[in-house]
């Protein structure tokens, strides 16, 4: 059976940040990790390159930028975004 590609090449950027300074004042997310891997497990199999891991402190504005801009991704590609970690918003971020 042929499967339905819409896409030509599809990437996944996943990103998890478990371990949290207490200063932050947010919990540390113990199955962040596992759930990126599973993650990256399943998409494997369904045709997604998927970019290196960002986990923790490399999870930084430089590194996340940095892997978008070097995603083999081009129009008519599908890059898929997945972040596993706290959320928040700061007044002009």
């Amino acid at each position: 059976m042929q499967l339905f590609r819409p896409y030509g090449t599809s990437c996944a950027l996943i990103i998890a940040i478990g371990e949290y300074p207490v200063r932050t004042g947010y919990r540390n997310l113990p199955s962040a990790f596992s759930q990126a891997r599973e993650l990256e497990k399943a998409l494997r199999p369904q045709g997604f390159a998927v970019l290196p891991l960002l986990l923790d402190r490399n999870a930084t504005r430089a590194n996340i930028k940095a892997a978008i801009r070097m995603a083999p991704a081009k129009a008519g590609d599908r890059l898929l975004f997945y972040f596993g970690g706290h959320g928040d918003d700061q007044l002009g971020f």
